[in-house]
């Protein structure tokens, strides 16, 4: 929706970040948060469980905030067509 309003991957993804950005960053942030708590536990497996799925939404928050804006900016990975057949 954002690529359509001036046919610009850049600017798509800056405004993308203004917006749906925070709202995924606070999201995985709560996540992470709720999951520590595990850690704390005296049972060895809900503790690992709660680091590990902590980590893993870490890694995916980092991956989809940096990897993915980098993938669809590259110039032989655009997912709707190139800006200039708009």
């Amino acid at each position: 929706m954002e690529f359509i309003k001036d046919k610009d991957y850049i600017q798509a993804v800056h405004r993308c970040y203004r917006s749906i950005g925070h709202a995924m960053y606070y999201t995985s942030l709560t996540i992470i948060i709720g999951f520590s708590i595990l850690v704390v536990s005296n049972f060895i497996p809900s503790s690992y469980f709660g680091l590990l799925t902590g980590l893993a939404m870490f890694m995916a928050l980092i991956s989809a905030l940096t990897l993915l804006p980098a993938l669809i900016v590259l110039v032989f990975f655009k997912p709707f067509g190139s800006e200039s057949a708009f």
